[in-house]
């Protein structure tokens, strides 16, 4: 890490290919993964995959699913000084779900929203039962409604910064032109001091230029949301001798997502296909070599092992 000139503390700069394009805090995808470090979600990911309270302290799911009950940290506070409330969850939540396209579920189902300062918490209850609100809520970005309630079409608000954030750093400036986002402490942070003074996000247009940065001393580590660096760049860091490498098992998370209202394209495909794998099974001609052939059509299906009847033996 070097040093920065405005505070003489501690600067860590990183690399990343993925470019902000516009000084839209909910606007750009790309702005928002940085700008947890200055307004945390409610939740979070650890290291072994487990959700785990960010801004919450904890929380609590009724029965049915429907009530959604989080117990706020009672040290957070906005870079303004202002406190952290309840109200700032609600607003945010609701919010994304007016405002941000990709949130119109949350607008959807949402049925209502209580607060309560005494136990410095908030519940939702949405229409149906949700079973993983704990992790949409990691990645909704919290708001100070105390600033973002004067803002109208926020997708499309733009400002170079600074924002008020709440979490170790507040988001001080975006430099389109110099390609980088500079995050500082926020001084009204209660919680573990980082070391950093400042954190710089320095976006590049591909890996290659931001290996060859890395390589030049010009950034000290690398980060790509839902990615790893590239090995084709590690042998030229290697031979540097400044870099340290972790390598760990990629768990391969795959999401598929159903769509309930329209029926699938290939429906009648699957049951062409299955039908024929039927029509073959009937149709065989020969079994004891584990070559099934139809007698009208092209197909042929090759198993390992003999057969008799129609189980494989």
């Amino acid at each position: 890490m070097q040093q920065s000139a405005d505070t003489g503390g501690a600067v860590l700069k990183i690399a990343t290919p993925s470019v902000i394009k516009s000084p839209s805090f909910l606007g750009d995808s790309n702005l928002g993964v940085f700008a947890h470090l200055s307004n945390p979600p409610l939740m979070k990911m650890d290291s072994e995959g487990h959700l785990v309270g960010q801004l919450a302290e904890s929380y609590e799911v009724s029965e049915n699913n429907t009530c959604w009950t989080f117990y706020l940290r009672d040290d957070l506070y906005w870079s303004d000084g202002e406190p952290v409330t309840p109200k700032d969850i609600e607003f945010s939540i609701r919010y994304y779900g007016k405002e941000a396209p990709s949130a119109r579920w949350i607008n959807d189902t949402l049925e209502s929203a209580a607060v309560s300062e005494a136990n410095n918490s908030v519940t939702f209850k949405f229409n149906k039962p949700y079973t993983r609100i704990d992790l949409e809520f990691a990645t909704y970005n919290i708001l100070p409604a105390h600033i973002w309630e004067t803002i109208e079409n926020p997708v499309e608000y733009t400002n170079n910064g600074p924002y008020v954030g709440c979490g170790p750093y507040y988001l001080k400036l975006i430099d389109l032109n110099a390609g980088k986002l500079v995050f500082e402490k926020n001084p009204y942070w209660k919680g573990k001091a980082p070391e950093p003074e400042t954190v710089e996000i320095h976006f590049y247009s591909s890996v290659d230029v931001a290996t060859l940065a890395l390589k030049n001393g010009e950034i000290d580590t690398y980060y790509k949301y839902a990615g790893s660096y590239p090995y084709s760049g590690i042998e030229q860091l290697e031979e540097t001798g400044n870099f340290d490498f972790i390598e760990k098992t990629d768990i391969g998370l795959v999401f598929l997502a159903l769509n309930l209202k329209k029926s699938s394209l290939l429906r009648h495909r699957i049951q062409r296909s299955t039908g024929l794998c039927n029509k073959l099974r009937r149709d065989c001609k020969s079994r004891d070599t584990g070559v099934w052939r139809s007698s009208k059509s092209r197909f042929c299906a090759v198993f390992h092992g003999k057969f008799q009847g129609n189980r494989k033996t």
